[in-house]
């Protein structure tokens, strides 16, 4: 199976503050990993570092496919509070964002960009909301919308930091379902965070515990 993310000897600290230590992990194309620990053990750091957010300083992470090229990621942070998407803009705005990257700066979203949206708003069950105003809706709601986001620019790698966090169960079990179809469909590589070990060991092909710096397979 092709690895995308190749993690050796990886190290990480906030000042003096050791959080990481001596990490090393494979990842293959259609994994499905989650990943828990107690807060601030470092779970956040090392998915930042796999998604390019943070500057690795010790140690190596290489995220290529087979023919050396960068695998696109898509990286769907903690959900935010109301206040932080208070603002006018609909569902269909915050999803289009997604594909920025791929429209280009100073061009206008075509038809085809807008119907790539609707089918992601689909695979996550919000495809009657497009119209709405992020402010209007509940906090699963918008972590749905995150999620499309997240799936319109077609990633080869999806990477969640408590996506379930604050949302209801239905809402909750909505969101793995969702995670578990495009893993199974697309081949979508996964890594998740949670706290959710029910639902991790449930859907996820492997789970990993960072405890102390350090990260062991944990047995689902």
């Amino acid at each position: 199976m092709e690895e995308l993310i190749n993690i050796q000897n990886l190290s990480y600290s906030y000042g003096k503050t050791d959080v990481l230590d001596d990490i090393s992990l494979s990842v293959k194309r259609g994994d499905f990993i989650g990943i828990i620990g107690s807060n601030g053990a470092g779970k956040s750091t090392l998915i930042k570092l796999i998604a390019g957010i943070l500057k690795v300083q010790n140690g190596t992470v290489q995220v290529t496919d087979v023919d050396g090229q960068r695998p696109v990621i898509s990286y769907v942070s903690q959900m935010q509070d109301k206040k932080s998407v208070n603002f006018p803009a609909t569902v269909l705005e915050i999803v289009m964002l997604g594909l920025y990257p791929k429209i280009g700066p100073f061009k206008f979203a075509n038809n085809t960009h807008k119907l790539r949206v609707m089918e992601a708003l689909s695979l996550v069950g919000m495809e009657d909301f497009a119209k709405r105003l992020i402010s209007e809706l509940s906090g699963g709601q918008r972590q749905k919308v995150m999620l499309a986001k997240a799936l319109v620019s077609e990633p080869d790698i999806m990477i969640l930091d408590e996506p379930t966090t604050g949302v209801d169960k239905n809402s909750s079990l909505l969101i793995y379902e969702t995670l578990k179809t495009i893993n199974e469909n697309d081949n979508i590589t996964i890594i998740i965070i949670s706290h959710d070990i029910r639902n991790l060991k449930k859907y996820c092909k492997s789970v990993y515990e960072i405890e102390y710096g350090k990260l062991k397979k944990y047995d689902i």
